[in-house]
């Protein structure tokens, strides 16, 4: 969109944003946001933040990350999403695949090429070869897109950046923890590095299994999460 639409519109939701009560606005890095929207936001006491989303990482946004810090302004700054913190695809969605009619030889091997890292092209091209279909073609897909490689430690080089955390998380077990993200593991960072901010619990499990009900999961996860953060302040 031409530049003067961008910001028309988003100057827009800036406004509907404060007259909603809500502190800050998700948005896309771009020029506008990045030079031309920042008194605006703060003459409203509106934030923007640019979410990182897998397959982004932390670890490759580098100049987008010095363009922040140049701006200087509590008013720009990040939400990452915690699902780039992951150590593996999340079962719930293997189990629903496998329900679905994918192959087990298939999802062994989305499995594994995930740990390898292996590039989406690539996998769907070996899944295509394995006579997978569409449906395993898309779990081919969601495994590059939805679990992401970076390290929770990564959250250190953004730590005074960070506006808000998108908790994202796939499967809460019994003890609370994650089948797929390093949740716990995040936590421990952010509480190091001195965040004080928000975490906003996502639930994207339904995705694959809508019967399980989210405010369980939310529950489970933030039951944990409060044990771990009382633990760490005893």
């Amino acid at each position: 969109a031409p530049r003067g639409e961008q910001l028309d519109y988003l100057q827009r939701q800036i406004r509907a944003a404060r007259a909603l009560g809500f502190p800050l606005i998700r948005v896309q890095p771009s020029e506008v946001v990045l030079t031309d929207l920042v008194s605006y936001a703060e003459k409203h006491d509106v934030k923007m933040v640019i979410e990182i989303h897998a397959p982004m990482s932390i670890e490759t946004i580098e100049p987008l990350i010095e363009r922040v810090e140049a701006v200087d302004s509590l008013y720009l700054g990040f939400a990452p999403d915690t699902g780039m913190f992951s150590r593996t695809v999340a079962d719930v969605a293997v189990t629903g695949y496998l329900r679905r009619g994918v192959p087990a030889e298939i999802a062994d091997l989305i499995l594994q090429r995930w740990q390898e890292h292996t590039p989406e092209g690539e996998l769907r091209e070996e899944v295509a070869a394995m006579g997978g279909g569409e449906l395993a073609q898309q779990f081919a897909s969601e495994s590059t897109l939805f679990w992401g490689h970076s390290e929770p430690t990564a959250l250190h080089r953004i730590m005074p950046l960070i506006r808000h955390v998108h908790g994202k998380f796939y499967n809460s077990r019994a003890d609370g923890t994650d089948s797929a993200v390093r949740f716990d593991e995040v936590i421990d960072v952010l509480v190091a590095g001195g965040y004080d901010g928000s975490i906003s619990f996502e639930y994207d499990g339904f995705l694959w299994n809508p019967d399980d009900a989210a405010s369980d999961q939310i529950r489970r996860l933030h039951a944990a999460t409060l044990t771990q953060l009382d633990s760490m302040e005893a």
